[in-house]
């Protein structure tokens, strides 16, 4: 099957995941990222959670060292940062859970990761839902004194970085 095939399959069909192809190979991954615009569609949403439950498990390997292949070691920052372009406010915890990974994630996915649905927005969302991680995800926000001009600054930074064409 092509890669085509595979993001449409992914994106349009309306098949179960069972029935889709697996993502667990990172080259297959890889050019999978090259079809996502860095303005994804809502359509992309359940390709890159499952993209990014892929990295994670990735990333785990290599901290771990049980895989030895460190060549798409930064697809996981990519992966973070097209769901942080979707701008769900739900998705901070999907985001702060992999922030915590290990110290080599944690480093990188940093507070402007967090705030893609707007930082009043997503701290609204984080206040409404009362837990104790949302608590600490506020704190860590309201720590970082950035404000809505710094995160759009930012996704620019990013685009450029990954060398992308935004939609």
């Amino acid at each position: 099957m092509d890669i085509d095939t595979i993001f449409e399959e992914w994106t349009l069909g309306d098949q179960q995941t069972s029935e889709l192809q697996p993502l667990c190979d990172a080259k297959l991954r890889d050019a999978l990222y090259c079809l996502i615009p860095n303005n994804p569609s809502p359509i992309h949403r359940k390709l890159i959670l499952e993209l990014l439950s892929e990295e994670v498990i990735y990333r785990r390997g290599l901290w771990e060292r049980t895989i030895n292949n460190d060549d798409y070691y930064e697809n996981i920052y990519l992966c973070v940062f097209l769901l942080t372009r979707l701008e769900k406010v739900e998705d901070v915890f999907h985001i702060w859970q992999v922030k915590h990974l290990n110290m080599d994630v944690g480093s990188i996915i940093d507070v402007y990761f967090l705030v893609g649905g707007g930082i009043d927005a997503t701290l609204a969302y984080l206040t409404a839902d009362k837990s104790e991680v949302a608590d600490k995800i506020i704190q860590y926000i309201l720590d970082a004194s950035i404000t809505q001009a710094d995160v759009e600054g930012w996704i620019d930074g990013q685009i450029e970085y990954h060398d992308r064409i935004s939609a």
